[in-house]
Order: structure tokens, then C-alpha cells, then sequence
């Protein structure tokens, strides 16, 4: 009789148990979708309030986590990019098996890109101003494209990838032509293999190359020159570069011939 009751005890005890973790995973999930309600309808303070509690509450439930990635989308919202990024570089670090670490890198990179002063983008010819966080966007944003090809915010990434390098290309581009306009073919050549070498995706790389050819033709160094504009005709057909291109070759031509 005594076995009997003691097992009964335990079937009880484990009933109990098992309705109790049922209890707090759903109570976790509730207390997540309420926060998810005000987070959609922009109402960022009482969201971070909830998923903060949730945190606290329920820290080991799978929501935990979650609660986590949507504080630092509270942060995201609320243009506190600094931390928002810090908390999805966080995020990615303690979970990197998470379904949710590409979503989580792609924001981290969206809060990098926020954090580029919006001057650079309309007077990229100041090329004294802090290019800093363009560079780091453009590789927070190659390397989420490089682990998620297949991620739905892939095309979305891959244009503000692209932004970040045109803008650092600008950049090496600005100073190059003020090396060129003075005589400093040396200079404004490194500048413009920097940009053939380091940031060759950038839709700008044509600009480059035809300067690198002028550079050399400045120095009288035909070889050189008419290797560049041939690369630049062969690999960029379609660019007005290569059209330019087109017309230094023929005019070298004509000038060995006479």
C-alpha cells in the first residue's frame, strides 16, 4: 500500500510539473504576442517594457530570446541605431545557431548604414568627412550576403551594399582627380588601383580604370595606358567609360601610324 501511494504521489507530482511548464511556455507566448501588438503599431516604449518583463519573468523560455531581438528592434525604431546594433551584434554572438542570426546580421547592418551621415551622400566630394561607418556597413552587409544568399531581405541588402561601396569609391575618386589636376600621377594611380582591387562590385569601377589610363598617358607611358583602356572596353562594354576608352585607343592609333 505504501508503494502504491508514493507512486501515486510521483504521477501526481509529475502531472503537476508538466501542467506548470505548459503554464509558463504559454504565459511566455502571450506575454510575446502582446508586446508584438504594440510593437507593430509603433508604440516602441510599451513594447520595451513588455519584452524586458518577459526577459525577466520567463528567461527560460525559447521567447527570451526572442524578447532579446525585439528590444533591439525597439531600439531600431526609435533611431537609437548604436545601441540597436550593439544589441543584434549581441544577439548573433550568444544565439549563432538561431533561425533568427541572418534577420539579426542584416539589422545589424541596416543600423551601421543608418549611422552614415546623410552630407556624404550629397556632397561626396568632401572627402575629409568620416567615411568610418560606410566601411563597416559595406562589410557587416558582405558578410550577411556572403552566409545568406537565400535570405528575403538578400536584394534589400545587396542595394545598400552597393550605396556604401559607391559612396567609399567616390571617395578614393575625389582624391585621385585632385592628385591628377596637380601632376601627382603616382598618387592618384593608387588611388584608382585601390578602387580595381578593393572595391571592384562597385558600379563605379569604370570611372577608375579610364583615370588610371589617363594617369599613364600623362606619363607617357603608352604601354600602360592602352593596357588599361583595352580592360576597361573588354570588361565594361556598355559604360560611357569604355566609349572614352574607345577614342584614346584610336587616337594612339592614328598617332603610330603617323
Amino acid at each position: 500500500m505504501v508503494l502504491i501511494g508514493c507512486a501515486e504521489q510521483s504521477s501526481k507530482e509529475k502531472a503537476s510539473s508538466s501542467a506548470d511548464m505548459l503554464s509558463y511556455a504559454k504565459n511566455a507566448e502571450e506575454l510575446y504576442k502582446k508586446g508584438m501588438q504594440k510593437l507593430d503599431s509603433h508604440n516602441v516604449t510599451e513594447a520595451s517594457k513588455i519584452f524586458t518583463q518577459l526577459k525577466e519573468k520567463y528567461p527560460y523560455s525559447r521567447y527570451a530570446q526572442l524578447a532579446e531581438l525585439r528590444l533591439a528592434d525597439c531600439d531600431f525604431e526609435s533611431e537609437d541605431f548604436a545601441q540597436a546594433g550593439q544589441k543584434y551584434k549581441d544577439f548573433v554572438r550568444r544565439y549563432p545557431s538561431h533561425p533568427e542570426v541572418g534577420y539579426s546580421m542584416y539589422r545589424r547592418a541596416m543600423s551601421t548604414y543608418k549611422r552614415i551621415p546623410g552630407s556624404l551622400f550629397i556632397l561626396p566630394r568632401v572627402y575629409e568627412r568620416d567615411l568610418s561607418f560606410a566601411k563597416e556597413a559595406a562589410r557587416e552587409f558582405k558578410e550577411f550576403l556572403d552566409f545568406f544568399p537565400q535570405s528575403p531581405y538578400f536584394e534589400d541588402a545587396k542595394k545598400h551594399y552597393l550605396e556604401c561601396l559607391d559612396l567609399l569609391v567616390k571617395h578614393e575618386l575625389t582624391i585621385a582627380r585632385y592628385y591628377f589636376d596637380r601632376g601627382k600621377y603616382d598618387g592618384a594611380i593608387a588611388r584608382c588601383k585601390k578602387v580595381m582591387e578593393k572595391l571592384e562590385e562597385s558600379n563605379l569601377v569604370p570611372s577608375a580604370i579610364l583615370l588610371l589610363g589617363e594617369c599613364y598617358l600623362k606619363m607617357k607611358k603608352s604601354d600602360q595606358a592602352q593596357w588599361a583602356f583595352t580592360y576597361l572596353i573588354s570588361k565594361y562594354p556598355l559604360s560611357y567609360q569604355a566609349k572614352q576608352a574607345k577614342l584614346y585607343v584610336e587616337a594612339e592609333k592614328n598617332n603610330v601610324k603617323k
